[in-house]
């Protein structure tokens, strides 16, 4: 019995330093940013994806997919192998259309390389995109404008009131003009 446990401690005495919890793995983490705002159908949505590596091995060249509502939009794979605390920017677009939408990027989405962790290999977005934009969007401003002035015009803005004659009076040694008004 005293030798199985002078043997238990010699092994683990004698582990490397790092072996304990395995060899260093990668760890890709995603982040997706959409840039502007007030998006309508038709609209291109510029979208930035970083993937980054937090783990202690290079991250091979893996694919990040795109999806959109759950259906696949677009796809890219990293140019190189990310070292640790590497990145990489893929900036791509996406046409909008009408309604409340679910942007999610994945990388390695097969699971093909082991990691640290799996559960930050995606990330996402909400984004709702209005009705198409009119055709001139400045000429509403312009109508609105135009009918203001043309309102207020008939209502006397564009007329000058008559306020009757001026006249010069003299009051305690000083000049006073005073309006008279006109009947």
């Amino acid at each position: 019995m005293r030798a199985l446990l002078l043997l238990a401690a010699c092994v683990t005495i004698s582990a490397p330093a790092g072996w304990a919890a395995g060899p260093p793995l990668p760890d890709a983490q995603l982040l997706i940013s959409i840039r502007g705002g007030n998006y309508h159908a038709g609209d291109r949505v510029r979208l930035t994806i970083e993937v980054s590596n937090s783990g202690g091995a290079a991250l091979p060249s893996v694919p990040v997919v795109l999806t959109v509502d759950g259906d696949r939009y677009d796809e890219w794979v990293l140019p190189k192998v990310l070292g640790p605390s590497e990145k990489a920017v893929w900036r791509t677009t996406y046409v909008g259309t009408r309604g409340m939408h679910l942007l999610a990027a994945s990388a390695d989405p097969l699971d093909d390389i082991p990691e640290l962790s799996k559960s930050n290999n995606s990330a996402f977005i909400n984004i709702g995109i209005g009705d198409e934009r009119p055709p001139f969007p400045w000429l509403g401003l312009l109508l609105g404008v135009f009918f203001f002035v043309l309102g207020m015009g008939a209502g006397g803005v564009m007329r000058r009131p008559h306020f009757g004659s001026l006249r010069r009076t003299r009051s305690h040694g000083a000049t006073v003009v005073r309006r008279s008004r006109s009947k």
